[in-house]
C-alpha cells in the first residue's frame, strides 16, 4: 500500500454481520488514525542544521536537527568552574577546621601552664606568708609574691577563656563546612542542568516514523514549547469508519472488514473490526446553535455516527487482491492532514 492516504479516499465495507438483513454494511467516512508525536525544542537558540526533509522516514535516536550550541557551551563551562570554585571552598574549610583542632589543642596546652604557674605562685606566697611571722621576709616580698599568684590567676582564667573561644570556633566552622557543602550541591546541580542544555541543542527522533509539517530551517530562532515538526507513524497506524446509527446494529468487535483506496481500486485490505465506539461528536458551536434553534421552537435533526476502529496488521484469512508489485511499496501512512 504504498501510497500516503488522503482522508477521504478510504473506503470499509463491514462484511459477515449485514448478509442476513440488507446486504454489505459500507461507509466512505473513513479516515486513517496514528499516534502523531510533534516535536519541539527544550532550548532557544538558532537553528544550524537540519537533517531531515520531508516524507523521510526516521528511526529512533535519528538526529533531527541542531541548534546553535556556542551560548551553552559556555554557560557548561561557567558551571563547572562553580563547581570547582564550591569545592574549593569546601576543601578551605575543612582546612580550617583542622587548623582549629590544632588551636584548641595549643590552647589547651598554654591554659595547663598557666595553671602550673599559679600553683607556682600560690605556694610561693604560702611560704612568704609564714616567713613573714619570724620576720624573715619583708612585707614587700610578700606583698610581691601575693601580685606574682594574682597574675597567675588571671592568666588562668585567659587560657581557659581562650580554650573556649577555639572550641566555639570549631562550630562556627562546621557550619560554614554545611554552606559549603550546600553550595557545592547546587553548583553541581547547576552544571547538570547546563549539561542536560546543552545535550538538549540536538533533537532526535524519539520514534521511528516519517517526518512531516517540517517548519524547522537553518537560521530560524526556535523557543522552547514551539512545534517545529511531527513524525508520523508508519507501522502503529490504524482506520477510523464512521457508520450511521441505522448501520452498526449488527456490527460486533472481531468481525472481519475489507477497506478499499480510491487510488489503488484493485487492492483490497482485509482487516479485524475492534470495538464500536457509538459517540455522538458535536461540537462546541454546533451545540449554541442547536440551542439557538430550540429557543425559537425549531425542530433540530442530528444524524449520529459511530466510529468503528479497524485493527490493521491482522493476518488476512480471505484471499487478497494484492499483486506482487503493490506489495513492494512503502507502508500505508496518515497524510500530515490527520487529527491527532
Amino acid at each position: 500500500m504504498g501510497l500516503v492516504l488522503c482522508l477521504s479516499a478510504v473506503a470499509v465495507v463491514a462484511g459477515g454481520w449485514a448478509y442476513s438483513h440488507s446486504g454489505k454494511t459500507s461507509t466512505d467516512n473513513a479516515y486513517v488514525r496514528g499516534d502523531m508525536t510533534s516535536l519541539a525544542p527544550k532550548v532557544a537558540g538558532y537553528v544550524t542544521s537540519v537533517e531531515v526533509e520531508d516524507n523521510q522516514i526516521v528511526r529512533t535516536g535519528d538526529v533531527l536537527f541542531r541548534i546553535d550550541d556556542r551560548d551553552y557551551r559556555a554557560r557548561l563551562a561557567q558551571a563547572v568552574a562553580n563547581v570547582e570554585a564550591a569545592q574549593a571552598r569546601l576543601t578551605n574549610v575543612d582546612a580550617e577546621i583542622q587548623l582549629q583542632h590544632a588551636l584548641v589543642r595549643q590552647a589547651e596546652a598554654q591554659r595547663r601552664s598557666t595553671v602550673a604557674e599559679m600553683n607556682l605562685a600560690t605556694k610561693a606566697s604560702d611560704r612568704r606568708r609564714e616567713l613573714i611571722r619570724t620576720s624573715a621576709v619583708s612585707q614587700a616580698q610578700v606583698d610581691e609574691s601575693d601580685a606574682a599568684l594574682s597574675r597567675a590567676e588571671a592568666g588562668v582564667s585567659a587560657a581557659a577563656a581562650t580554650v573556649e573561644a577555639q572550641q566555639q570556633r570549631i562550630v562556627v566552622l562546621a557550619t560554614q563546612r554545611e554552606a559549603a557543602v550546600a553550595s557545592v550541591v547546587l553548583a553541581q546541580a547547576a552544571r547538570d542542568l547546563a549539561q542536560i542544555d546543552l545535550e538538549h541543542t540536538v533533537v532526535h527522533a524519539p520514534v521511528d516514523g516519517v517526518i512531516g509539517n517540517r517548519q524547522v530551517r537553518v537560521g530560524r530562532l526556535v523557543a522552547p514549547g514551539a512545534s517545529l515538526l511531527d513524525i508520523v507513524p508508519i507501522r502503529d497506524v490504524w482506520v477510523v469508519a464512521n457508520f450511521k446509527e441505522t448501520q452498526i446494529e449488527h456490527i460486533r468487535p472481531g468481525q472481519r472488514a475489507l477497506i478499499t483506496v480510491d487510488g489503488y481500486p484493485n487492492e483490497t485490505l482485509f482487516v479485524v473490526a475492534a470495538p464500536v465506539l457509538v459517540t455522538v461528536k458535536i461540537g462546541f458551536s454546533l451545540r449554541a446553535k442547536m440551542h439557538a434553534a430550540r429557543s425559537r421552537g425549531a425542530i433540530v435533526h442530528r444524524s449520529r455516527r459511530g466510529p468503528t476502529p479497524m485493527a490493521q496488521n491482522e493476518p488476512a484469512t480471505e484471499p487478497s487482491a494484492m499483486t506482487a508489485a503493490s506489495a513492494t511499496r512503502a507502508p500505508m501512512m496518515p497524510t500530515m492532514t490527520m487529527s491527532r
